[in-house]
Formats: structure tokens, sequence, C-alpha cells
């Protein structure tokens, strides 16, 4: 199957390629030898355990385990002041990763480095709106029809053209995967050149350094083999459920938020919890409205739910903390849709979701005891990294004690 990819890559090209290495490959043939594909192999190699450093959240979810857990931050636990504020031109922010000492800020026109002190390092324009990743050195800025990586100083390494759709990074053992509903994509980390691109359903990947946990309604376990994605099980959980957000991967559990398919009466979300060794489930708390991407630090896991249809857009929602067994421990409930939550410091941070009206909160993880809160404007990313909690949104907040 010819490749739907295209490139632009550097003069690490002349190194890592051998002879006039083709663009496009089969899917399925990553047993060829590498002389037949044309690509030497891979010199960057981010181990299949990669984990953030002190002071980084470099991925959305923090970790491709996407706990929204950092056990190193210290965010403020008492009423924060703001240590700075940065005001992107003409539009909110898109995405905010903070790793090598700065923070990458992503709207729909710029890519934005600061220090973390609030100070501009460098800006380059863009056209669309990305997703950014920053894994061991490297900032992957991934558009819905390109992902480009870029050294920690804006310049480009390389940048890979692909067919429209929604993509997810992951890097590890020398190759790149893009991952999506209908196929896996593979590129040489020093490169960007197209390996090979297969069929395979992978959408919404979490890894703790093992398998990947893909797929939106059956779940899907691959081990990944020499560049290749290996079925390790299969599970069909519930015909009526699909996923909704990404799960978290903790202690070998998956942590799944699940709503009713499409078209459903009575719509209805829940949180399961599954056994990675098989996929069986080993229960569940039922929830009312959609619910967020769930986070755990490995104590309790923390799920918030909103409204996300047009009548009712950001009109209710809950935050509740459960038990690693799913049963509920505290939850708060404001008349406002919520966020994903973050958890640091041993303490819980949400913000409103299309809610102007509802505050930005710090609960303690423990006994869900309301440590502060705060009005801001409308907010996209929570990041913790170091002592700061960062609030993007119209605009970046960076709160300390």
């Amino acid at each position: 199957m010819p490749s739907r990819l295209t490139r632009s890559v550097s003069r690490r090209d002349a190194l890592a390629l051998v002879g006039a290495g083709s663009l496009s490959a089969v899917a399925g043939c990553s047993s060829l030898p590498w002389s037949s594909k044309g690509h030497a192999p891979p010199e960057r190699r981010v181990p299949a355990d990669w984990h953030p450093e002190p002071g980084e959240w470099p991925i959305r979810d923090y970790a491709y385990a996407r706990t929204a857990h950092s056990p190193f931050a210290s965010p403020p636990r008492d009423d924060p002041a703001t240590a700075w504020t940065y005001e992107p031109d003409g539009s909110g922010v898109y995405s905010l990763v903070v790793a090598d000492g700065s923070v990458f800020v992503r709207t729909d026109t710029k890519l934005v480095a600061l220090t973390t002190d609030g100070d501009r390092r460098w800006e380059e324009s863009r056209t669309a709106t990305g997703q950014l990743q920053f894994v061991d050195g490297r900032l992957y800025d991934v558009e819905t029809d390109s992902v480009t990586a870029l050294r920690p100083d804006g310049s480009e390494e390389w940048s890979a053209t692909l067919e429209t759709g929604r993509h997810t990074v992951l890097e590890r053992d020398g190759w790149v995967y893009l991952l999506s509903g209908d196929r896996i994509v593979r590129l040489h980390a020093d490169t960007g050149a197209v390996v090979d691109e297969t069929s395979t359903r992978a959408s919404g990947p979490s890894t703790a350094g093992g398998p990947v946990y893909t797929g939106r309604h059956t779940m899907t376990a691959y081990d990944v083999r020499d560049g290749e994605f290996q079925q390790r099980w299969e599970a069909s959980p519930d015909a009526a459920y699909e996923r909704y957000g990404l799960s978290a991967v903790e202690n070998g559990r998956l942590y799944r938020p699940e709503w009713t398919i499409a078209g459903s009466n009575d719509r209805d979300g829940r949180l399961s919890v599954y056994d990675t060794t098989d996929g069986s489930r080993l229960g569940g708390f039922p929830l009312e409205h959609t619910p967020r991407r769930p986070a755990t630090d490995g104590e309790r896991v923390y799920v918030s739910t909103s409204t996300v249809t047009a009548s009712t857009l950001g009109q209710d929602g809950r935050l509740v903390a459960l038990s690693l067994d799913a049963d509920r421990e505290w939850d708060f409930s404001p008349d406002a849709s919520l966020q994903r939550p973050v958890v640091a410091n041993d303490a819980v941070y949400v913000a409103p979701y299309h809610n102007h009206d509802a505050p930005l909160v710090a609960f303690d993880a423990s006994t869900g005891d309301e440590l502060w809160r705060r009005d801001v404007d409308a907010v996209s990313e929570l990041a913790v990294a170091g002592e700061t909690l960062y609030v993007a949104g119209d605009a970046v907040h960076a709160f300390r004690a």
C-alpha cells in the first residue's frame, strides 16, 4: 500500500538514508532487511519506558500512560499568586507543554517558546492549530495534516505531510508512530522517512512502557516488536459503550472513560476499570454526563464530567474521586461543566469547561477539602511543573505560592 505521507528533512538525511530510499512503503513488510528498505538503522532511540524528567509536563496528559499526574511537581496548595501572564496575539492557546526549561505554547497562528519566568525565547508563525509533545529533547508539533520535529531552539529536524485526520504521536525504540482510527504509520526517528503503513485501528493509545492499549469500541492490546504492532489481546467489553477520551494506565489497570454510543437513547457515561493482562472488566462507576480523561496518582482515580450538546454546553458537570476499585470517596458538583483534572503535590486541580462563571478549584486529593479557588477566563489546558500551575486559555497564567 503506497504511503500517504511526504516529508521534508534536514541535512541529517545524508547520514541516515542509504542510497535513494523511497518515501513509500508496503504494509506488513517490516521483516525485510534494511538494505531492501533503503534506510539505515535509527540512531535516536527513545526507550519504551521513557518518562518525563523533574520540572517537565511534556505531553498533554503528562506521559504516555496518560495519568495526568506529576510525582515531581509541587504546585501551590495555598491560595497562589500570579507569577506571570502571557497573552497571545488574537487567538487562544490550543496546546501547552513544559520541558527543557521552556514553556512551549501553541495557538492557531503561532508556536512560542517562553522561559519559565514568562520571557519570550523564540516564536514561529503557524497557519493551523497543533498539538505539542516533547520527548527526549525533541518537540513535536502535530497538525491534522502534518507532523514537524523541532529542536528546543525551534530549528526544524524534519517534517512529514499526512493524510488529513487525527493522529497521535508515540515514539519508541527508533520509530515515530502516527496512530489513528484506521492506520498506523511508522516514521524513521532520525529523518521522518516513512518506513511502513498498516491499516491497523489504533486510536487513543496509552502505554506504561509495555503493551500499547488502543481502541474506541473494542479494546486492543499490542506488543511492539521490531517496529510492528502485534496483537496481544482484543476485548469487546460492552457493545453499548465506546471510549470517550484517552484511558489512563496505572499498576496493571486501565481506567477508561466511556459513553453510550451516539444515537443511543438515554445516553450516559461511566468510568470502567480493566485488567491490562486480558481486558477483563473489573468494575466501574456510573456517570451522569460525558466523562473527561481520568487522572490517577496510584492512590485514587479522578474523573470529571461535562455536558457537550449544543443546548447544554458547559452547564453541568461533576468531579469524582474514586478508589482504585472505582468506589466513590468524594466529589464536587458545581453548576458547570469541568475540564479533565490534573494531580500533583497531593492536590487535584480542575477548571471549568465552556463556562465563564465557574472558577478554577484546587482540592486535597485525599479528603476532597477545597484548598483554594480562582476566577479564570476560558481554560483549555492545565499543566503542573516545578512549583508552578500553568493555566492556559485565552492567555497563559503561571500560578505559584
